[in-house]
């Protein structure tokens, strides 16, 4: 079996199966979740607030007060998601996600950004429904967007949030890179 990352590439630039039917009523909120792009911005945002207070640039108070967890960053990543994607591709990439092989894809992506490290494998089913999903509008855009990080709408929208933390825990100095929205190459 290839590693996840070989697999990824290669479905990516080819994949051919039908995706699932698309879910009703489609909810930014969970689709945040099941990608688990809250984890993966909060997270981050705790990196930085790290590195920014081992450097010294914020005291040990404000990296208390400027901690976060996933749900800080859920209400603009659902905005995000709304502007990015329409309600099919939204219904899409639900039923994908909440579906069995798209669940385990997804333990495999968090599993992943937590260690790069190590290989993970798929099986051919889950490879598959991958495949199949990668092959639909909502599976190339959120391809194309590196996950909807590389949209003007992040930037915007995670960059706002971020400065509204700071402000709230009065830190006016850089963290990090959050600070400047991503930009599409």
């Amino acid at each position: 079996m290839k590693s996840l990352a070989r697999l990824a590439i290669s479905l990516f630039s080819t994949g051919s199966a039908t995706a699932a039917p698309p879910a009703t009523n489609p909810d930014p909120v969970r689709l945040v979740q099941l990608l688990g792009l809250d984890t993966f911005i909060s997270g981050t945002f705790n990196q930085a607030v790290k590195e920014a207070s081992a450097a010294g640039r914020v005291t040990a108070a404000q990296a208390v007060c400027l901690e976060t967890g996933p749900a800080d960053f859920t209400e603009e990543l659902a905005a995000v998601v709304l502007r990015e994607l329409n309600a099919e591709e939204m219904a899409t990439a639900l039923a994908y996600l909440s579906s069995t092989d798209g669940r385990k894809f997804g333990e495999v992506v968090t599993s992943y950004a937590n260690d790069p490290s190590p290989d993970f494998d798929l099986s051919s089913s889950e490879a598959a429904a991958f495949a199949a999903f990668m092959d639909t509008s909502a599976g190339k855009k959120l391809s194309d967007t590196a996950t909807l990080v590389n949209t003007d709408s992040y930037g915007e929208l995670i960059g706002a949030k971020s400065r509204q933390i700071k402000e709230k825990c009065n830190v006016t100095q850089s963290l990090f890179s959050l600070e400047t929205p991503l930009k599409k190459s």
